[in-house]
């Protein structure tokens, strides 16, 4: 065999592995485009979804905050007819003790003056005798 036949089939391998080498980085790059593309629709999809969790949760959040306003503003009236009612009852203690004290000052003068007729009438008939 001769030296130019030697290296004239091993020219050929070389080319068949350069070409056989290009065809298969060429695939592998449609191959990779391919599947990047997928995942970059799969990416996409998981962001606008996390996006829309997130108005969700603002929206959540923003109705929840406004709740706790209302519930304060409501707790802080709340506390304001319970602190009125507490002075209102005091004031109408204070009446009904007032009432008693007075229920007792006429019950004492009823008993008085009932005393003062008895002995009236009692002294009556010898005051009228001449």
């Amino acid at each position: 065999m001769q030296p130019s036949d030697a290296f004239s089939e091993i020219i050929a391998l070389q080319k068949v592995f350069y070409l056989t080498l290009a065809i298969a980085f060429v695939v592998c790059c449609f191959v990779s485009i391919f599947i990047v593309s997928r995942l970059y629709g799969q990416l996409i999809k998981v962001i606008e979804g996390l996006r829309a969790s997130a108005g969700r949760t603002l929206n959540f959040v923003s109705q929840l905050n406004e709740m706790s306003g209302k519930v304060n503003e409501m707790s802080s009236s709340q506390a304001s007819a319970i602190q009125e009612t507490a002075s209102t009852l005091d004031e109408v203690s204070q009446m009904v003790k007032m009432s008693a004290q007075n229920a007792n000052n006429s019950v004492d003068i009823s008993s008085r003056v009932k005393r003062v007729q008895i002995q009236e009438s009692k002294l009556s008939p010898v005051l009228s005798m001449p």
